[in-house]
C-alpha cells in the first residue's frame, strides 16, 4: 500500500472518480469532475489517495482550515477494501501528515457510527462534528 496526492500521472482518472463516487451524495460522472477539477485543484484541499499496486483502495479528501485544522470532505473506500480499517488509517495518516489538531466531518447518519468509534463528539442537530481527532 502507498498513499500520494491527487493530481497523480500514474493514477488512472477514472479510477480515481470510480471510488469517489461512493463519497459523493451526486455520483453523476459530470458532478464528479467537476469536484476534483474544482475542489482539488484550489489551494486550500488536498486528495489522497490509498494504493494497492494499481488499485485504488481508499480516498480521503481534506480541506485545510486555519489552526491546524482540517474538515474531512470526503472519504470512500472501494468496496473490496471495506472493513479492514483502511478508513481509519487513512484520517489517522492525514492528521499526522499534516499535522492536524481538529478535524471536522459533515455526514449523514449513515456514517456516524464510522466516526464515533473514534469518539468523535457528533451534533446531531447541525450534523457537524464539534470536536475531534
Amino acid at each position: 500500500m502507498y498513499l500520494t496526492l491527487y493530481p497523480d500521472p500514474y493514477i488512472a482518472k477514472e479510477s480515481l472518480v470510480h471510488v469517489l463516487a461512493y463519497a459523493v451524495g451526486n455520483p453523476e460522472q459530470e458532478h464528479l469532475e467537476r469536484v476534483m477539477a474544482e475542489v482539488y485543484t484550489a489551494p486550500d484541499a488536498s486528495l489522497y489517495i490509498l494504493c494497492d499496486g494499481i488499485h485504488i483502495a481508499a480516498v480521503i479528501g481534506i480541506k485545510h482550515l486555519p489552526d491546524f485544522s482540517g474538515q474531512i470532505l470526503h472519504i470512500a473506500v472501494e468496496k473490496s477494501f471495506r472493513h479492514q480499517g483502511w478508513g481509519r488509517f487513512l484520517i489517522a495518516e492525514v492528521v499526522k501528515r499534516e499535522q492536524l489538531i481538529r478535524v471536522m466531518a459533515e455526514t449523514d447518519r449513515d456514517a456516524v457510527d464510522f466516526y464515533r468509534r473514534w469518539l468523535w463528539v457528533y451534533d446531531f442537530f447541525t450534523r457537524r462534528e464539534i470536536s475531534g481527532c
